[in-house]
């Protein structure tokens, strides 16, 4: 199933996630993302290489999404070399000092790469080091990569490959939720699947579950790892993940339903849920869908203070919340007949 998304902000907005939790990192990859532009532009790549450049250099290099398309080897010898001088550059707010070292480094280690000798003359201009500094990355990567709103179509591989880096980056945060998103995705895609909707609508739902945590990335690691009942204020700050994952993806063409599904995963149909206060009217069948599953597969979980529910303690607790009109009635006699049927989805 194939998803139009557009493709530049997606990866904007991830590498704002990687910033959510690591800084660092986040400013190595833009970094990184610069260097290799601004190198691609003075040997004139044409458009497309110029966004598939882009594209590689703003993710992690250890997830990249978009491998399966035919990529020109100069477009790998540009990130390579792009990212050895941001890695010389770690930790560093001041990049002009180290000039002539990294000058250096690459001569005596990759003068025999074609694109140095490129490289070596943007380095000869103080306005790139200057360019470097944190201030300005950003809206001057946004400015080379003007004019990029198309919407790209990610085939179902690729899609894949999306779910699986958003859902390590959350797993990689929160220990005592590990794997829990893609629990959910499995939930919510048998519900789906129950309900007959189509392929892609399906695949969005999906997509939105693996989502829909990813906003705790901004909540501190010993609120979410705490081995016990949150204080009032802890509870307030845990409150903010779906708001955060709402706001990393809400200006993405193509992602407008599944940011809100994903983002409404804690509103309840009276308007009592967080952080939006939305009822019923606001909640379309998708995002009751992940509501559904988000608690079930929650409860199923084995916690540090309490152990895993059983299929009659989560069947006891969604009807309650189906009695004081909190979720959807008909999608949770459908997510009990599954647990009925498939007790060996705690397993997941």
């Amino acid at each position: 199933m194939a998803l139009s998304i557009n493709v530049a902000s997606l990866a904007f907005s991830l590498n704002r996630t990687f910033g959510l939790y690591e800084k660092q990192d986040r400013l190595h990859l833009l970094r990184r993302t610069f260097i290799a532009l601004q190198l691609g532009r003075k040997l004139q790549l044409s458009k497309e290489e110029m966004e598939n450049l882009f594209l590689y250099s703003l993710v992690d290099e250890e997830h990249l999404l978009f491998k399966d398309r035919k990529v020109m080897g100069q477009i790998f010898e540009i990130i390579f070399l792009a990212e050895k001088v941001a890695d010389k550059l770690r930790r560093r707010k001041v990049c002009i000092f180290t000039k002539n070292k990294i000058k250096k480094y690459l001569i005596d280690e990759y003068k025999e790469m074609g694109t140095v000798c490129a490289l070596l003359e943007l380095m000869e201009k103080e306005a790139f080091w200057f360019n470097l500094e944190e201030e300005f990355l950003f809206l001057d990567i946004l400015k080379l990569t003007m004019g990029w709103e198309k919407l790209n179509i990610l085939a179902e591989e690729e899609l894949k490959r999306v779910n699986v880096l958003i859902a390590k980056l959350i797993d990689n945060k929160d220990l005592l939720t590990r794997r829990h998103s893609q629990r959910v995705a499995k939930l919510a895609v048998k519900i789906s699947e129950e309900l007959k909707l189509s392929k892609e609508q399906i695949s969005k739902i999906e997509f939105a579950s693996i989502l829909h945590d990813i906003g705790k990335l901004a909540i501190p690691t010993k609120i979410l790892n705490k081995p016990g009942k949150l204080t009032e204020v802890e509870f307030l700050l845990m409150k903010s993940h779906p708001f955060y994952t709402f706001k990393l993806f809400e200006d993405i063409g193509g992602l407008e339903d599944i940011c809100k599904w994903a983002g409404y995963h804690h509103e309840k149909l009276d308007g009592s849920g967080y952080p939006f206060k939305v009822n019923e009217k606001d909640l379309d069948l998708e995002a009751r869908i992940i509501q559904v599953a988000d608690i079930t597969a929650a409860v199923m979980e084995k916690r540090s203070y309490r152990n895993p529910m059983n299929v009659a303690q989560v069947i006891e607790i969604l009807e309650t919340d189906v009695q004081n009109h909190k979720i959807d009635g008909d999608i949770v006699r459908i997510t009990e007949k599954i647990l009925k049927e498939r007790e060996e989805i705690q397993l997941y």
